[in-house]
């Protein structure tokens, strides 16, 4: 008998602590994720937002991140230097800001979901997570039946470093 409430109380605890265990290991995987693709530690800088809603089917959702780079700029600019110049390729700055091409109109306007401004002097860089992409730092095919894509823009005037997930 004893044995049994044993068991029964190690099965409640394990149950009671797996989201928060389940809820660690995603924050770490995002931790290695920032580091591997874009180069950086978002612990090297001051943290003004961070949402994540990657909980829907089938890990759909976005992670948006801002930082506040202003007191580490040199090393935030050591980071940036592979980045690619601003302004945007047309294709995401469709998909970030909305626009026409070709008589359609996208209306996706990711930027002002995730709060992040239009940007006109910086850097950025772009990861295509897609399965089937050939080349994930290149948007030519973007625009297809799901997204799966990372992008982070560095904003010079201001020192703010933004960063969006978006996995459709």
């Amino acid at each position: 008998m004893k044995r049994w409430k044993l068991v029964v109380v190690l099965l409640v605890i394990i149950t009671l602590s797996s989201p928060f265990l389940f809820d660690y290991i995603l924050k770490a995987k995002q931790n290695h994720f920032i580091r591997d693709t874009f180069g950086f530690n978002k612990k090297e800088f001051k943290v003004l937002k961070e949402t994540d809603s990657h909980r829907g089917f089938h890990g759909d959702g976005d992670y948006v991140l801002i930082l506040d780079c202003s007191e580490n700029r040199e090393k935030a600019l050591e980071y940036t230097k592979e980045w690619k110049s601003l302004p945007l390729t047309e294709n995401l700055q469709l998909l970030m800001y909305g626009g026409e091409k070709e008589d359609h109109f996208y209306n996706y306007n990711l930027a002002d979901a995730s709060n992040i401004p239009e940007i006109k002097n910086g850097y950025y860089y772009f990861y295509d997570r897609y399965a089937n992409s050939k080349d994930p730092k290149d948007d030519t095919n973007i625009f297809r039946g799901s997204f799966n894509f990372s992008l982070a823009l560095y904003d010079l005037d201001t020192d703010i470093m933004y960063l969006l997930e978006f996995d459709t």
